[in-house]
């Protein structure tokens, strides 16, 4: 009932001549504080003032995370499933603090879903958008935004629509390869109805890679109502978050209670002026950040190509060496020589207790004598005996020979 009545003043005081744009911011900053104050609290957020900090919530949990995405005539609307609704997901953005965790920063323009997309034809991957993402009269269509890699939540393509994220996602860790390895895109333009629409892929693209075909909602079904774009705007130009001291002024008043209408003193608009320049000086710092992380970015690229192409050229370096060294030799077995026994005689082994050992010694090799000259071969006889009546064939043995034949013949007269 309460949202109702929030949304008839709003569109009164949009359609009401009367009634200035800050009058306009009063009623829906008002609004939101009612609205979240029973799921959370709101707190002092040094850079960016007051804002609201859910409670109870798991300590993985993040935005954009426990609902699903719909398709409208605006574009990928958020549905969530958290307990205190999808208004933070169309009005501000989110940011992380070391202290307070994830916090919500109020805003007055409406959007399908404040979020800058990463995507590839396999996985879908979305972040909130950073509070200082300035709008004008045609939206925004600058460069791509890119936050930082834990604030991204990932899911398959085949699983972005008709499944609750939570139950999807891919794993946190691995975000810094999924970031290398899909193309982001940011972009809010209005529609012919002056309404804003998200990027993201299309449509097609969601149903050619998904392998299904998405249904289109209306917006109701989304849980939402849609709010004119130009109508937020101040002088043609605008901002995700409301002005911190129109946060100030808005949202200072008691838990439950709307903050009434007070009239400006001048120490009020120097503590506005003092938040406006913190504010100013919150934002340089945001997008220095920005700058400083897209540089850190390409300089991990830049090192990781550097890296593949030391190990391309230590790869060739190793295959070089291996084509130029000659295969191994097998190794050489050594042959030992057998021992020789020692040769024991029988006269050895048969020795009488006592007595010494007689070592026998080998004879000497006996060589086969010498053979005589041819003159001297042919001088002996035939059959090898030497002649007779020389005895042996020394000439000192001839006359024993001849005194021999003369005794036998004696003894052959007697």
């Amino acid at each position: 009932m309460k949202i109702r009545i929030a949304f008839v003043l709003l569109a009164l005081a949009l359609a009401s001549s009367g009634r200035n744009a800050s009058a306009d911011v009063n009623v829906s900053v008002s609004f939101f504080y009612d609205e979240l104050s029973p799921h959370g609290e709101w707190v002092s957020v040094r850079s960016h003032g007051r804002c609201w900090r859910p409670a109870r919530v798991a300590r993985d949990w993040q935005p954009y995370l426990n609902g699903e995405w719909v398709y409208t005539d605006y574009g990928w609307t958020w549905v969530s499933d958290d307990p205190w609704g999808g208004d933070p997901y169309h009005y501000g953005t989110w940011d992380r603090d070391d202290d307070y965790g994830w916090y919500w920063i109020p805003g007055t323009v409406w959007a399908p879903a404040w979020v800058t997309w990463h995507y590839s034809d396999s996985m879908i991957g979305w972040a909130p958008v950073r509070p200082s993402l300035s709008l004008s009269a045609s939206g925004y269509r600058g460069p791509a935004l890119t936050v930082s890699r834990t604030s991204y939540v990932f899911v398959p393509t085949t699983q972005f629509v008709g499944v609750n994220v939570s139950t999807a996602r891919l794993p946190v860790i691995q975000n810094g390869t999924f970031l290398s390895q899909t193309r982001p895109a940011t972009r809010f333009a209005p529609s012919t109805a002056g309404v804003l629409t998200s990027g993201g892929p299309t449509l097609q693209q969601v149903e050619r890679f998904g392998k299904r075909n998405v249904t289109r909602v209306s917006i109701s079904e989304a849980h939402t109502r849609v709010v004119p774009f130009r109508q937020a705007l101040r002088g043609g130009r605008g901002q995700v978050i409301a002005p911190a001291a129109e946060r100030a002024r808005y949202l200072s008043g008691g838990r439950g209670q709307a903050p009434t209408e007070r009239r400006v003193e001048k120490r009020d608009v120097k503590a506005d002026r003092h938040e406006i320049k913190a504010e100013q000086r919150a934002q340089k710092h945001e997008q220095k950040q920005e700058r400083h992380e897209q540089k850190q970015e390409k300089h991990e690229q830049k090192q990781e190509r550097h890296e593949q192409k030391q190990e391309r050229h230590e790869q060739k370096h190793e295959n070089r060496v291996e084509r130029r060294e000659p295969s191994p030799q097998p190794a050489r077995r050594e042959v030992q020589a057998p021992q020789e026994k020692p040769v024991t005689h029988e006269r050895e082994k048969h020795q009488p207790h006592g007595q010494p050992a007689r070592v026998e010694h080998a004879a000497p090799e006996r060589h086969a004598p010498a053979e005589p000259p041819a003159q001297a071969r042919r001088a002996e006889p035939e059959g090898g005996q030497p002649p007779q009546g020389h005895g042996n064939g020394h000439p000192q043995n001839q006359g024993q020979g001849h005194g021999q034949e003369k005794e036998h013949g004696k003894k052959k007269d007697k």
